[in-house]
């Protein structure tokens, strides 16, 4: 009886063991495909925005492509368009607005990569159109006159900064551009980005002090009892609906 005993408790044991090895093979497999799976995910989504920042990009630059060549004089003169070419430029504008229009409206049910689809085949018969009415030269110095009214790059007082252009996904994919150079640029950007605020700080306390010089002693004092002793609002901006949010939060 005795040894009976015995062999039931060895497999008992045995039994424990496996239980033990089976259930961290079981935690290790679900943990494993839990973790592949959220990478999988997090691939679609960074990809996903991706995608939808190439196709806005994509968008905005064919958008003012079209507005510069029909509507803009100085565009005229610097492509030397002439004038048939004006007005087929400005039908085409019409018949490209007109089908973003219904594209938008017959995928608006679907799914958002269905519609990006269609919209994107859009964009690509009217680049078509534009080059048919368009000496490569023109279309060329259009695009490049395209790219600079979203700012930028030839103008320091306003618009996107060339760190901002780089960044497109279509840009980085044609120029080749590594993810090391981006980071530098980046780094670059920021360094001179948080410089130029402290700059701008100093001036406006500055030009604050001589336009308060200008005033009498009574409307000075009367200034600084309506704004009080200044106050540093930090990182927080004023966003849209009247939240302030922290600018450094992504």
């Amino acid at each position: 009886m005795d040894y009976i005993v015995r062999i039931v408790k060895r497999n008992e044991a045995m039994l424990a063991r496996g239980y033990q090895v089976l259930v961290v093979l079981l935690v290790f497999f679900f943990g494993s495909t839990t973790v592949h799976a959220q990478a999988a995910q997090d691939s679609d989504v960074k990809n996903a925005d991706r995608d939808k920042r190439s196709l806005q990009w994509t968008s905005n630059v064919l958008i003012r492509e079209l507005a510069l060549a029909v509507g803009h004089p100085l565009v005229h003169s610097e492509l030397e368009l002439l004038p048939y070419q004006i007005e087929q430029l400005k039908q085409l504008q019409y018949d490209f607005q007109s089908e973003v229009t219904k594209t938008a409206r017959e995928f608006a049910r679907t799914k958002p990569i269905e519609r990006d689809q269609a919209l994107t085949a859009v964009y690509d018969r009217t680049r078509t159109e534009m080059e048919r009415v368009l000496l490569p030269k023109q279309s060329t110095r259009l695009e490049q006159i395209a790219v600079q009214s979203m700012g930028s790059v030839t103008d320091p007082e306003d618009g996107m900064a060339i760190v901002e252009l780089l960044m497109q996904p279509t840009v980085r994919a044609e120029l080749a551009i590594s993810d090391e150079e981006i980071q530098a640029l980046q780094n670059v950007s920021q360094e001179q980005a948080e410089k130029l605020k402290r700059e701008i700080a100093e001036l406006r306390a500055k030009a604050n002090q001589m336009v308060l010089a200008k005033l009498s002693a009574k409307l000075r004092e009367q200034v600084q009892d309506l704004i009080g002793e200044p106050f540093d609002f930090g990182d927080y901006q004023l966003q849209a609906g009247g939240v302030f949010r922290n600018s450094k939060d992504k």
